[in-house]
């Protein structure tokens, strides 16, 4: 499949927003629902790739690691819908008004872009070269973990909060991390060869 993935999700995301703009229209309300449409959209790609490794090693399920790569840059472009909202609705606020009202929220989602932006310009060979191995897996990994770490604090917090969806998202982004954990244990009992 590669970068068809990525093209149908592009187009894909594409679509689901202009629904919502359809349907919800792009008043505050109408983006706080596109917000929500495209967080939740990125969510479940970036669940996908951060299993991808554990759903190979404890259920034999090859697809999502062989397709590791596209999935995670789907993900960085369902997460670029998702900032173009951010974006309407600092307009909608007014950008000096919306930056003080989210405060620490907008510097770690800021820091999240940048760590998105970084690992997909080496997500192909030739800069994942040009970075070395050492430092790409420094930087995925890093990347991978703190991305992760920022989608469980958000969903377990409106879980907590709000309850509803919120409850079953909190479950989606806590569910790689706990597979990731399983997997690990497995690799630490297996016997020795």
């Amino acid at each position: 499949m590669g970068w068809r993935l990525v093209y149908i999700t592009a187009v894909g995301v594409a679509l689901v927003c202009l629904a919502s703009y359809a349907i919800h229209g792009a008043d505050e309300a109408g983006v706080h629902h596109l917000l929500r449409v495209t967080a939740r959209l990125s969510l479940g790609l970036f669940s996908l790739t951060f299993a991808a490794s554990p759903l190979h090693q404890l259920f034999g399920v090859s697809w999502p690691l062989a397709h590791r790569r596209y999935l995670g840059v789907s993900f960085a472009v369902a997460h670029g819908y998702h900032l173009m909202a951010i974006v309407a609705l600092a307009k909608l606020h007014g950008a000096g008004d919306f930056a003080r009202t989210q405060g620490a929220t907008l510097w770690a989602g800021a820091f999240g872009y940048l760590l998105v932006a970084a690992m997909v310009a080496t997500s192909f060979d030739g800069s994942a070269a040009w970075l070395g191995r050492r430092r790409w897996k420094i930087l995925h990994a890093g990347g991978v973990y703190g991305l992760g770490a920022f989608f469980v604090f958000t969903y377990v917090v409106a879980a907590v909060e709000r309850g509803g969806a919120y409850v079953f998202f909190a479950a989606v982004a806590l569910a790689a991390p706990a597979l990731r954990v399983a997997a690990w244990i497995r690799s630490r009992r297996a016997p020795a060869r």
